[in-house]
C-alpha cells in the first residue's frame, strides 16, 4: 500500500485483467486475432486439402483433438490462448438390467471456452455418449471426456465465426459511430 497520491492495492495488476467479458460484445475484434484466427483456418484449410481425394470431408471428424490443439499453439502461441471448462452436464443416464449384469450408458453436455490474449473468446457446447458400460463410474468418465473433447473441437473451429461476424460487421458498417476498433 502506498500513502501518497493514491491507493495502491496490487501493484501487478493490468488494466487488462480489470476488462469484464460483456466490454467485448460489440466492440470489433482485434487485428492481432483476426491475423490468427486466420492463419488457424490456412493451417486447418491446409492439412483437410490432403484429404481432397476421399469420398466424406468433415474437418472436425478427420482431425483429432491433439493435433487441433498443437494447430492453435503454432497460430497463437503456447501462452496467446487458453481453454476453459464451463459445464459439464448429464442430460441422459439409463441402466439396463441384463442376464449377465447390468450395463450404464450416459449422455453429458459440455460447454467449453476459447479466449484468446486479447479477450476475444468464442464458447461452443459439445456431446459425448458412453453405451453399455458395466459400471457407472466408467460411463461417466467416457461420456464426461468425449463431451470435453467434442466441445473443445467445435470452440476452436467456431473461431471462424468470429472473423466472419468481424468482416460482416465492418461491410455494414456497424461499427461506425458505435465503437472504435482496438489493436
Amino acid at each position: 500500500m502506498n500513502s501518497g497520491d493514491g491507493l495502491i492495492i496490487n501493484p501487478n495488476i493490468d488494466i487488462l485483467d480489470l476488462v469484464f467479458d460483456d466490454d467485448f460484445k460489440d466492440k470489433p475484434a482485434s487485428n492481432w486475432s483476426i491475423s490468427k484466427i486466420g492463419t488457424l483456418q490456412a493451417k486447418m484449410e491446409t492439412i483437410l486439402s490432403k484429404y481432397q481425394g476421399k469420398k466424406f470431408r468433415n474437418i472436425k471428424i478427420e482431425l483429432p483433438l491433439h493435433r487441433l490443439l498443437s494447430l492453435a499453439n503454432e497460430s497463437f502461441g503456447y501462452d496467446g490462448w487458453s481453454s476453459e471448462v464451463i459445464d459439464v452436464k448429464e442430460t441422459e443416464y439409463v441402466v439396463e438390467i441384463k442376464d449377465n449384469g447390468e450395463t450404464h450408458s450416459v449422455k453429458m453436455e459440455c460447454t467449453v471456452k476459447i479466449t484468446l490474449k486479447d479477450g476475444t473468446y468464442h464458447e461452443d457446447t459439445g456431446i459425448g455418449r458412453a453405451d453399455n458400460l458395466p459400471s457407472k463410474s466408467m460411463a461417466y468418465m467416457k461420456a464426461k471426456k468425449s463431451s470435453v473433447t467434442d466441445a473443445t473441437k467445435n470452440a476452436i473451429h467456431g473461431l471462424k465465426d468470429i472473423v466472419l461476424d468481424h468482416e460482416q460487421k465492418l461491410r455494414s458498417g456497424y461499427y461506425d459511430g458505435r465503437v472504435k476498433a482496438f489493436v
